[in-house]
């Protein structure tokens, strides 16, 4: 007779693996409000600068710098240019910087650099520039706009799933910032989404591990039911659900989703197969499998999409590996000596 305590063990393992499989949902389902808020460009340089991309704030990006390593820009903004070394700091932040305009010293400029990437030397101009004419310069004419920047600034606000692109808008002469209402939103979605895409395949591992281990335990009928067959089955049937679902509900890259995500569940069902291998000490089995894994894991990505999605399958199969460490467990103590 099995205990019950073996059946409370994989339950929990099946509640966890549910709600890690929610993730992706929850993740998809949170919605960013972005507001939209009349504004005088002229007036307001700073407000510009913080929203609209070509517009860059230098005030906030130098802030938290030393008079020594502002000088240069101190004086590019008192005689227009500067040009020669700048401290290395300074090269960091100007280096990749292109937006046509800076606002500094609450003043907006017309911006020119020039940042060489094998020394420390750069060109700064900084020619002052009216508000008026930074505004009619990079804002977005409302007919230009996405549908979605248009009703943002028709309707006040809105709460939408889809990205919104912040910015100065201009509509019968009138300008608006785009903006998210709350700093970090966006980001903070972003990162939930991530949880989401990298959490959610572990989840579906978890489940089949446990609905895999509580039939094991009820046709088996002792505490440690599980061998090397279940738990490589374990791992085809995670690849098989997650190609289910991405199949039915997915969206995005075909390649990626039917090769990359449902790998990062199938190395974390391997968990199970690699407890089980401890156990028993088939140390051979193991090690390919781990090979394999490896390989594959890598391997098919690379093909089917290319060194982009190469490059990221190493942390995400990281991920997956150790989402494999709960298995491992189960693996082990679900295993006869």
């Amino acid at each position: 007779m099995v205990p019950g305590r073996r059946y409370a063990a994989v339950v929990t393992l099946l509640v966890a693996g549910l709600l890690l499989s929610a993730s992706v949902g929850t993740a998809t389902s949170l919605r960013t409000e972005y507001v939209a808020r009349e504004v005088d460009p002229a007036a307001s340089p700073t407000a510009v600068a913080d929203v609209d991309p070509d517009v860059v704030n230098l005030d906030s990006r130098l802030a938290d710098d030393s008079a020594a390593v502002r000088e240069p820009v101190d004086t590019a903004a008192r005689t227009g240019r500067f040009e020669g070394s700048v401290p290395p700091e300074l090269h960091i932040q100007l280096d990749g910087m292109d937006a046509r305009y800076a606002v500094y010293d609450g003043q907006y400029y017309r911006l020119d650099l020039n940042v060489s990437e094998e020394t420390t030397r750069a060109t700064i101009r900084l020619d002052p520039t009216a508000g008026a004419a930074v505004a009619e310069a990079v804002a977005t004419p409302y007919a230009s706009a996405s549908s979605d920047v248009q009703r943002v600034v028709r309707e006040g606000s809105m709460r939408s799933e889809a990205f919104v692109e912040p910015g100065l808008v201009v509509r019968d002469g009138t300008y608006y910032l785009v903006r998210t209402r709350a700093e970090g939103a966006l980001a903070g979605r972003l990162l939930a989404a991530f949880g989401g895409f990298v959490l959610a395949p572990v989840g579906r591992a978890y489940v089949v591990a446990a609905l895999g281990l509580l039939a094991a335990l009820r046709s088996r009928d002792t505490s440690k039911p599980l061998d090397e067959r279940v738990a490589l089955g374990v791992v085809v049937g995670t690849l098989l659900v997650s190609w289910t679902f991405t199949a039915l509900v997915g969206s995005g890259s075909l390649a990626m989703r039917f090769t990359l995500v449902p790998f990062v569940g199938g190395v974390a069902a391997l968990g199970l197969f690699a407890g089980s291998c401890l156990r028993t000490g088939a140390w051979g089995r193991l090690a390919a499998t781990s090979v394999l894994a490896a390989v594959v894991g890598v391997g098919t990505p690379l093909v089917a999409v290319g060194g982009f999605a190469g490059a990221i399958a190493v942390p995400l199969l990281v991920v997956g590996w150790l989402g494999s460490l709960p298995l491992a467990t189960y693996g082990y103590r679900f295993t006869p000596e």
